[in-house]
């Protein structure tokens, strides 16, 4: 092996250790709360109404709703095992965390986002929605708290009829 193979060798091989190690890092930035929660933390999961949960997350601090914060869903979904869910900040600053609740579902916390200081306060997950309703995005910004909500309809099947 020639003395340039070697160098090309070495820079290719250092490329790519870089690169898989930013990809993992890239990965780990937003974490789902039940990943990294306390036992405590993890209480929330077991709240079966929105209100238990909602203060529980907040401390039974005031909920302020907002038009700063867009939920990005189907109006419609054929079936409510996996339905696609956006949350999108569209103007508060200092973005927190995220959390998804479907007040519906027999445990109404369904996801739960700390979002790393300095990025904008975007989520994207897919969710189990029981049947029809307001799926609501509780966000938290400055240390204040802000909700929003967009009713998604469940088809099951796509005929139009469901619950």
């Amino acid at each position: 092996m020639t003395v340039h193979n070697l160098k090309r060798n070495v820079v290719h091989t250092a490329m790519t250790s870089a690169a898989l190690v930013a990809g993992l890092v890239s990965a780990l930035v937003i974490v789902p709360m039940s990943v990294t929660a306390g036992p405590s933390d993890r209480m929330v999961f077991q709240d079966k109404t929105v209100k238990a949960a909602i203060g529980r997350l907040t401390g039974n601090a005031i909920v302020t709703k907002t038009d700063k914060v867009a939920i990005i869903a189907p109006e419609i979904a054929e079936l409510g095992r996996e339905v696609g869910i956006k949350v999108r900040n569209g103007g508060l600053k200092n973005v927190q965390s995220i959390t998804l609740l479907a007040p519906k579902n027999t445990t109404p916390m369904v996801a739960s986002f700390g979002i790393p200081e300095g990025t904008k306060g975007f989520i994207r997950s897919r969710v189990k929605l029981r049947e029809s309703m307001n799926v609501i995005a509780l966000v938290k910004a400055d240390g204040k708290f802000y909700t929003t909500s967009k009713f998604v309809k469940i088809t099951e099947g796509g005929c139009g009829g469901g619950k």
